[in-house]
């Protein structure tokens, strides 16, 4: 039997999702448009305007900052992103499609053919603070409040992946993550679906790891918190792969280190939607990837994070050997 503080905390991480996501769904274009990617990460706002704030936090409290701030202005400019991924060097990868473990990118910087995206004070660059294999990782910092610090691939070596299912395992190391009631994203894989639609599958963190989908803002929630303080292996697999009807798989799962069973598993639909539909969870043509932070409810403390040795495949991937 659940006892009244466990049932208060679902309740707690039930609510802030609501309250980060409801503002900030992305519909289909009305204006005979195709909806397609934005040179920024997929934010949950609207592509070259401030994300829509947010009127609740936890169990309806007002929240001052609902959603990531901007990221900086200077980050948003075409010819500057282009430039960045003409820089990008060339990986050898042995174990996957792509691969990167950020061994050959200067340090102190953002690695170079990522285009970085930023806000509230968040950094991220590449450093050698800590690493889970050779000497560099990413280094992510954000001094608490609502901060951004993300890097996105558009159409990198290996994406999309042939069939649309992707699958892909990343190394991460959290250092004093938010308490449950703030949410943050760390990976995002996005694109068009068939009907134009711009969609974006995400892998979050609120207390314990979530599975979200826009638009229509839904979500399934696990019962498992992120490990702190120690490496973990995340694992995911976004299928959007043709399901034999005219359609498509529409999977979102994602595993912790070696397990075999996910902690979270979609299929189709989640556990609910914030706009009060029962939405199908519409796979796009993943062509754009984003890893890093993205917070919606302001944080009471800072958090460091890195990450390290990401690939991506159209078949499950182990995780990487110490």
């Amino acid at each position: 039997m659940q006892t009244t503080a466990s049932v208060l905390a679902t309740f707690v991480a039930l609510a802030t999702v609501a309250g980060c996501h409801a503002a900030t769904q992305e519909p289909a274009p009305d204006n005979g448009q195709t909806a397609g990617d934005s040179s920024a990460p997929e934010d949950e706002g609207t592509a070259g305007q401030a994300p829509a704030r947010s009127d609740a936090g936890p169990l309806g409290a007002p929240v001052a900052d609902g959603a990531p701030p901007v990221p900086d202005a200077s980050l948003r400019g075409d010819a500057s992103l282009r430039d960045v991924a003409a820089a990008a060097p060339i990986i050898e990868c042995k174990v996957a499609r792509y691969c990167d473990d950020f061994e050959v990118y200067k340090t102190d910087a953002p690695p170079a053919g990522w285009s970085a995206h930023t806000g509230g004070g968040g950094t991220i660059t590449v450093d050698g603070t800590r690493a889970f294999s050779g000497t560099r990782a990413i280094h992510i910092k954000v001094p608490g409040g609502s901060a951004t610090a993300q890097i996105s691939r558009k159409m990198l070596a290996g994406l999309p992946v042939p069939g649309n299912n992707l699958y892909g395992r990343m190394m991460v190391y959290l250092l004093m993550p938010p308490p449950g009631g703030v949410h943050y994203d760390i990976i995002q894989a996005s694109g068009t679906t068939a009907a134009g639609t711009r969609a974006v599958y995400y892998i979050g963190i609120n207390g314990k790891f979530h599975n979200l989908y826009q638009p229509h803002s839904c979500y399934r929630f696990s019962n498992t918190a992120p490990p702190a303080n120690r490496w973990f292996c995340l694992r995911w697999q976004f299928d959007g792969s043709a399901d034999g009807n005219g359609g498509t798989r529409n999977v979102s799962r994602t595993w912790l280190d070696a397990a075999p069973t996910p902690i979270v598993s979609v299929d189709r639909f989640g556990q609910t939607c914030e706009d009060g539909t029962r939405s199908e969870w519409i796979a796009p043509v993943f062509s754009s990837f984003t890893i890093g932070w993205a917070n919606y409810q302001k944080s009471p403390n800072p958090t460091e994070m890195w990450l390290d040795d990401i690939a991506f495949d159209n078949k499950p991937l182990d995780c990487p050997a110490q």
